[in-house]
């Protein structure tokens, strides 16, 4: 291969041309590169929006008080002090 900048020839898999150290644009992909098309934003907004909730509705639940007082829900809305 031949580089585009002078017209020395290149090595097979040189990145730069020894002549005159022009970077050769790679063909193949390394992998290293990041694509914003690639990666599926719907979903993964749609899980978040899942995780968020459910927290949200543990958290109404189980942080709940007594009626009659400030201690943590028992059972029907009451505490065991006023469950009995």
């Amino acid at each position: 291969m031949f580089c585009p900048n002078c017209g020395n020839q290149m090595k097979e898999g040189a990145v730069f041309c020894s002549n005159c150290g022009y970077r050769k644009e790679s063909s193949v992909s390394n992998g290293a590169s990041f694509n914003l098309n690639k990666i599926p934003f719907v979903p993964i907004l749609c899980m978040v929006a899942i995780v968020v909730l459910v927290m949200i509705g543990y958290n109404a639940f189980n942080n709940r008080t007594c009626r009659y007082c400030t201690n943590k829900v028992y059972k029907q809305g009451l505490c065991r002090d006023h469950y009995t």
